[in-house]
């Protein structure tokens, strides 16, 4: 889902879908963003998932994001390492350091 723009500026929007959508509607919201000219990235939760949009903000004006099947909000995001925040990415890091594994976010 995820490959590199030319020519665009690079604005994410960010889709949480419902508690328990189905695949269907990830499917069908996923497909109607593709029809609109954008690429999408997947981050699938044990709860929810959560669909990034990346495209022209420009181009997403007056598109009825928030009535797309399953989606609970639409969010815009305009903060460094959006990628990285919890609405984009639910699950937890986990990083390895000297056969230590360090759950990134939970102190210990």
């Amino acid at each position: 889902y995820n490959k590199p723009l030319k020519n665009k500026k690079r604005t994410i929007m960010i889709l949480v879908m419902k508690v328990g959508a189905s695949k269907e509607e990830i499917d069908a919201t996923i497909n109607q963003i593709k029809e609109w000219g954008h690429d999408v990235s997947l981050a699938p939760g044990e709860k929810q998932t959560v669909i990034g949009i990346i495209g022209d903000k420009a181009d997403l004006g007056g598109k009825p994001l928030s009535t797309l099947p399953g989606v609970s909000k639409v969010l815009e995001v305009s903060a460094p390492y959006k990628r990285a925040s919890r609405e984009f990415h639910p699950d937890d890091t986990i990083v390895e350091v000297d056969g230590v594994k360090l759950v990134v976010g939970i102190n210990v």
